[in-house]
């Protein structure tokens, strides 16, 4: 098993990082369609109830998310408080990805992971659509991090 260490800034960005890109550029592109709509017809002295529902639309569209990665971020920063320094032990192997922290052990098949979203300080892993958990990186050789990936692709977990 290899050690890894987690710290707050890396759980932080990654609750940020996993929800921006669950919502996908395409949500971003409708929220500037949407401001833009706004905009020019304020602009143009249009006030009726059509730009305020866009207005309500934008307003939505922008405190979703927002929560999302609070709450995100504070369930996992809950969870990194009560690890033992930040450490954890992993290993992917034989099909499954094994576990074992100072808040107890996981065991499970890599059937369950459905992608990984890879940066270079971390790795997300995903079942559906939905964060199974964050990898931390720093310290782990790049050789381990090679067996991962292949163990991953071994799998049929798309790798990105």
């Amino acid at each position: 098993m290899q050690e890894v260490h987690y710290t707050e800034s890396v759980v932080r960005d990654a609750a940020r990082r996993g929800i921006l890109r669950s919502i996908g550029p395409l949500y971003i592109a409708a929220l500037l369609f949407v401001a833009e709509a706004v905009l020019f017809g304020v602009v143009r002295g249009n006030y009726d109830w059509s730009i305020g529902a866009f207005a309500t639309v934008l307003v939505v569209g922008i405190i979703v998310p927002v929560v999302g990665i609070r709450a995100h971020t504070r369930a996992a920063l809950e969870k990194f408080r009560g690890l033992d320094a930040g450490k954890a032990s992993l290993d992917f192997s034989g099909g499954r990805l094994q576990i074992a922290s100072a808040l107890g052990t996981l065991d499970m098949p890599l059937a369950r992971i459905s992608k990984v979203w890879r940066y270079p300080e971390y790795w997300i892993l995903l079942s559906g659509g939905s964060i199974v958990m964050t990898i931390p990186l720093h310290g782990v050789p790049s050789s381990v991090a090679d067996a991962w990936t292949h163990e991953l692709q071994t799998a049929g977990i798309t790798v990105r």
